[in-house]
């Protein structure tokens, strides 16, 4: 990985990958000079780093942006930034699983728009780092589960059904959520 300089006020990660041809992963600065204020915000190149537990220096230092791609999201990756940089799509969104320096999984949904940088192709955009959404929304749904449960309990009692009653209905919903 290199980083370009000399674009003002746009502050560029270069990735070239190997395995996709002129590939170029672009890490852009804000800067909200052009509504009349500055706001302070943190780098997006640290916060990148951040996400994946690395430091800046060190993200620059990997040989393949790939290398922050889980190993089965890696051809997903790769041949969504090939059909943007050969025009195929101007823009994709899509979420897939990164590898932090650790080695811990997470999720991030990112987007990619394909652009002209220099007369070369390139990719600009966006990753967030959904992780912590998901697993609420999982939990939401095993207590949607939990309360649905509960429910068929309670309708199956009011009924006064026979106590083997109950537990039939109670082993059928069980089995349907299986």
């Amino acid at each position: 990985a290199a980083e370009i300089e000399g674009v003002e006020g746009i502050g560029l990660v270069v990735f070239e990958e190997p395995r996709v041809p002129r590939t170029l992963v672009i890490d852009l600065f804000t800067d909200f000079t052009g509504l009349g204020t500055k706001l302070p915000t943190p780098s997006p190149r640290r916060k990148f780093a951040e996400i994946y537990g690395y430091t800046p220096e060190e993200v620059l230092s990997l040989k393949s942006a790939l290398d922050l791609v889980a190993e089965e999201d890696r051809a997903l990756v790769a041949e969504n930034l090939r059909r943007r940089l050969d025009g195929e799509v101007q823009t994709l969104q899509y979420t897939l699983h990164g590898r932090r320096k650790d080695g811990t999984v997470i999720e991030v949904e990112v987007q990619g728009t394909r652009v002209e940088l220099s007369g070369k192709p390139a990719i600009i955009g966006t990753l967030v780092d959904i992780t912590e959404r998901r697993k609420s929304e999982e939990r939401v749904q095993q207590q949607l589960k939990r309360t649905s449960l509960l429910n068929t309990i309670a309708r199956a009692v009011a009924s006064r059904l026979d106590i083997q009653s109950i537990f039939h209905v109670v082993l059928r919903h069980l089995e349907e959520d299986l």
